[in-house]
């Protein structure tokens, strides 16, 4: 990833769960990178 005017890398932030679920959701997407992970709570995204 570049670092320049338009991009700036950060950490994860708390605020960043709701972002992650909606990623989770689209399963078919996951797949495609061969990433899916297990239905989880919210509770879980917040840990």
């Amino acid at each position: 990833m570049r670092h320049g005017e338009r991009v700036r890398p950060r950490g994860v932030e708390p605020g960043d769960r709701q972002a992650f679920m909606r990623f989770d959701q689209h399963v078919s997407d996951m797949r495609n990178v061969d990433l899916v992970h297990p239905p989880r709570s919210a509770a879980g995204y917040r840990a």
